[in-house]
């Protein structure tokens, strides 16, 4: 445990390294608002302003050629895969949430520092105190303690869902939520993507319920139980999940009609069946089997930060993928829980929460699964 944690301590140290070195030096180059200051100050400077650090990663997706001496695996190999390890021992998107995390930890604090009152002045030393001061040196008073504030609380209850660059000129916004609407959401958080959002959750606090991925009010799981699902540490278990015994028509059946009625009016917004060049009786067949996934899924689909247009999509690639009696083996009430967390972990690495594009959605969940049975995961 120790040995891992140590691991762990060293892959961050070399990330602040590269960020605080050479990638420091690619933005003093190319940020005209940091031409002339020196590295700590240009990184001070950027870490402490949500909107420059946007503008960096502007920069890094608009030219990675300028960082392509710094996005190195570990022989030295350029990298181009977000999800593969770099030289540092983190993948680019576990990069990515550390300095989104970083960053917000440094703006919520900022923003409820606490105002010291002024102390008064001590009185004039007797002249006893003066001579005991002549034959021995006081020891140096104990430090004191810094009081954990409301922006330590914030953090610590938001750090486990700040994941992404979306979220960074989100961070002024998280600020006023009070720390139990964030406990109380969980990896809902997620869901409100835009400052509208945010700001009529600041006044109406969050929904009774939890909703489903699928918005069709039924509950999902606890944000727990989400969460869990939703996340597996990097370079997690190799070995192949079991297939789970094929679950019987009964539960099958299971999926609720509410369900499948809210999936299907999202996939007629999108034209899924054009998508998937299939009719619509085939695509109402296709919805009604998608409808029928666990609310464990539905709960980590959400958690990572997809909503219900996007999470529709990658149901709905899945079924025809792999098939309707398989869908329901790997992801329906009976399914083998290590296999929705690699599924669902798959897809935060492919960065299938921060896409739009359907059909960029459909290739990526079928890269997904084509890889996950090549190595075993989908047998």
């Amino acid at each position: 445990m120790f040995a891992r944690r140590d691991a762990a301590a060293a892959a961050v140290e070399r990330v602040n390294d590269t960020l605080r070195g050479p990638v420091i030096d690619i933005f003093l180059e190319h940020v005209p608002g940091l031409r002339g200051l020196g590295r700590e100050q240009a990184f001070e400077l950027i870490m402490g302003n949500p909107k420059l650090v946007e503008e960096c990663f502007k920069l890094f997706r608009r030219k990675p050629d300028l960082f392509e001496q710094v996005l190195v695996g570990p022989d030295g190999e350029s990298v181009s895969d977000a999800n593969q390890q770099l030289q540092c021992g983190r993948t680019l998107n576990e990069v990515v949430a550390l300095i989104v995390r970083a960053v917000a930890r440094r703006h919520f604090l900022e923003r409820f520092r606490p105002v010291r009152a002024a102390k008064p002045e001590p009185p004039p030393p007797s002249l006893w105190q003066r001579m005991l001061r002549l034959l021995r040196k006081p020891p140096p008073p104990p430090r004191p303690r810094r009081q954990a504030t409301r922006g330590d609380r914030l953090y610590q209850a938001m750090r486990e869902f700040l994941l992404y660059e979306w979220q960074l000129p989100l961070i002024p916004h998280y600020t006023p939520l009070p720390v139990a609407t964030v406990r109380t959401l969980g990896p809902r958080i997620l869901e409100y993507r835009d400052t509208r959002q945010l700001k009529s959750l600041l006044l109406d606090g969050p929904p009774p319920e939890q909703p489903s991925a699928a918005g069709t009010g039924e509950p999902a799981e606890q944000p727990a139980t989400a969460a869990k699902a939703a996340r597996t540490a990097a370079g997690g278990s190799s070995g192949a999940v079991r297939r789970p015994a094929a679950v019987g028509g009964a539960q099958r059946a299971m999926a609720s009609p509410a369900k499948a009625e809210a999936m299907w009016k999202v996939s007629q917004t999108i034209d899924l069946a054009k998508l998937f060049d299939i009719d619509e009786s085939e695509m109402r067949r296709t919805i009604a089997h998608a409808s029928g996934v666990s609310n464990t899924v539905v709960a980590a689909l959400s958690s990572v930060g997809l909503k219900i247009r996007e999470a529709v999509v990658v149901l709905c690639t899945v079924d025809r993928v792999i098939g309707h009696s398989r869908l329901s083996a790997f992801l329906g009430s009976g399914s083998d829980g290590r296999f929705v967390t690699m599924f669902i972990e798959y897809i935060r690495r492919e960065g299938i929460p921060a896409m739009q594009d359907p059909k960029e959605i459909r290739t990526s969940v079928e890269r997904i699964l084509t890889h996950m049975k090549k190595v075993g995961h989908l047998s």
